[in-house]
């Protein structure tokens, strides 16, 4: 969904897998904007929407250098542990304003701060470790987050327009570190009522062939004859 300020956007279409708007055109005022919001489901089947990217558009008058607003990036992954503590984390959100190719944020300051939920509901300014929404720096440092999602939009006021950015956090789960890996040799030679590792410490591998196999089977369990790694709970690599 496209929802316009000061500007018309054109027809919506499909490229592949991108949605696509036509031109967008008649500006009404010095500025506009258009908020698109998307909506749709994971591969996992999981219902998502909320998620909104703000884009600006300027005149440029004859003789005026055109006002911009970017930030250093969009959206940052905090990765956490299974049950659901952050690994500690720092990330500086840097915010730039030019007119032209000057640099403009000496005459600029954050005017506001909101933070929004996946489901576009308001969160506290806490759920980012925040606790005001007046900056006199061009940059936001956050090390906290409470929620799984956070979009953070960020409104920049001074000496020109003023700009709306939004920055995405979410979170990650970190993997585990999965067994180890040990090659006990060709499988032709293993000796019978060998002793087959599949644990979390260790897991044996052979060859056969030219082929290697990952033993699946029970942790434990032994060799009884020389057959096709297949028949014995094995799996090739």
């Amino acid at each position: 969904m496209a929802t316009p300020t000061s500007v018309t956007v054109g027809t919506a279409g499909l490229s592949g897998d991108f949605r696509t708007f036509s031109d967008i055109t008649a500006i009404a005022a010095d500025t506009g904007s258009v908020s698109f919001e998307v909506s749709g489901k994971r591969a996992n089947g999981t219902a998502f929407s909320g998620i909104t990217k703000i884009q600006t558009f300027q005149k440029s008058k004859a003789g005026q250098d055109a006002w911009a607003c970017e930030l250093d990036s969009s959206a940052f992954q905090v990765s956490k542990l299974p049950d659901g503590t952050n690994l500690p984390f720092s990330k500086r959100i840097n915010i730039s304003v030019l007119k032209g190719a000057a640099d403009k944020n000496s005459e600029y300051t954050i005017t506001n701060i909101a933070v929004f939920s996946e489901a576009n509901v308001s969160l506290p300014l806490s759920t980012i470790g925040l606790g005001s929404t007046t900056s006199s720096n061009m940059y936001l440092d956050v090390s906290t987050l409470l929620a799984d999602y956070a979009r953070v939009d960020i409104t920049v006021g001074g000496a020109g327009p003023s700009f709306t950015k939004s920055f995405l956090f979410s979170k990650i789960e970190a993997g585990s570190q999965g067994p180890g890996i040990l090659y006990i040799g060709e499988f032709s030679t293993l000796l019978d009522t060998r002793v087959l590792n599949n644990n979390g410490i260790s897991r044996d591998v052979v060859s056969l062939n030219g082929d290697y196999y990952a033993y699946i089977g029970v942790d434990g369990d032994s060799v009884s004859a020389i057959i096709q790694p297949e028949d014995l709970g094995w799996e090739a690599d």
